[in-house]
């Protein structure tokens, strides 16, 4: 069954900065290719985790049978506001060309880019306090560690300066894995919701702590609310310490325990950045191809045995071995 995507959504729905969600600067495949999934209760979601499948037994007709249930546990995952507050000096956006809301509009492209960015950034490295966001949703890398499908390579790199390779399994569905989204946002034609403040009026904004200095100002107020949903543990495996130097960059028998790590299918998809991915290329393994995607074959797509790889480079060049 295809997967629902925040990209598919930003088309499908033509929402406002779709353009922007498709061609972010720092490219976001967990963004564009990842499963997305609407929170059940708006600001959260309740989901379960299964633990253990039910006992079923044999039996002759007209035989007894014992009570079963499954063995599940019941969850609430809460999504996090990424956002910010956009005051403009009155006296520059009164005098631009088409006047305030053209202004706005002018910046909104920007505003779009910066909410990618620290999406993608706070959905893989979480609540980590230097890699992430101390007020981020608990992130990709701490689910695959409490997991336990972290894979090291073989001769770690130096911490600092090092970079991972994640494999999702995305499901849909309340139970399965994928971006949680706000409906209410997303019903509005939003990824990201602006909304104008002061009823569209100039407010008097205090610029200075030391003294009554202030400066008249328009506002407006972007927010989205995102989380990631995963209720297995075999849902994320993260390849980690992989480093450009001849012993620290990826080997084909560790990606391979990689995709070995998720309960691998269709809707599997490996996820690492620009310079990840050109260390792959050194391997030369006839397991990596690029093929095409589409029928007039003017796009195509890089796999590792099958699996597909996007670029997302918000992924860091930079982690620090403290995240293991």
């Amino acid at each position: 069954m295809p997967q629902m995507t925040l990209r598919a959504l930003a088309v499908e729905q033509g929402w406002a900065g779709a353009p922007s969600i498709l061609s972010l600067t720092k490219k976001s495949g967990l963004l564009t290719a990842g499963g997305a999934i609407p929170a059940s209760h708006f600001t959260k979601h309740k989901h379960k985790r299964l633990d253990a499948l039910p006992t079923l037994t044999w039996r002759d007709a007209g035989g007894t049978q014992g009570n079963v249930t499954t063995n599940s546990n019941l969850f609430e995952t809460h999504l996090k506001i990424v956002g910010g507050l956009e005051s403009e000096p009155a006296d520059i956006t009164v005098d631009w060309p088409g006047g305030v809301e053209a202004y706005f509009a002018g910046q909104q492209p920007a505003f779009q880019e910066a909410f990618g960015q620290s999406a993608s950034v706070g959905l893989f490295y979480g609540t980590d306090s230097t890699h992430g966001n101390a007020k981020a949703p608990v992130g990709l890398h701490q689910y695959g560690v409490a997991a336990g499908k972290t894979i090291q390579n073989t001769q770690a790199g130096d911490t600092g300066s090092t970079s991972s390779i994640f494999a999702i399994t995305f499901r849909s569905g309340i139970d399965g894995c994928g971006i949680l989204f706000d409906p209410n946002v997303t019903a509005a034609g939003n990824l990201m919701k602006s909304e104008v403040l002061n009823g569209g009026n100039k407010v008097a904004m205090t610029i200075s702590t030391t003294g009554p200095t202030a400066q008249l100002v328009y506002q407006v107020e972007h927010t989205g609310k995102l989380a990631f949903l995963t209720t297995s543990t075999t849902d994320i495996g993260i390849y980690n310490r992989i480093q450009d130097a001849t012993s620290e960059r990826p080997t084909a028998a560790k990606m391979d325990e990689l995709i070995d790590s998720v309960e691998f299918d269709e809707s599997t998809i490996l996820f690492m950045n620009s310079a990840t991915r050109r260390m792959l290329n050194i391997l030369n393994d006839a397991k990596l191809s690029t093929d095409p995607i589409t029928t007039d074959f003017h796009k195509f797509q890089s796999s590792w045995n099958g699996v597909p790889i996007m670029i997302d480079n918000n992924l860091l060049s930079t982690e620090a071995n403290t995240l293991w």
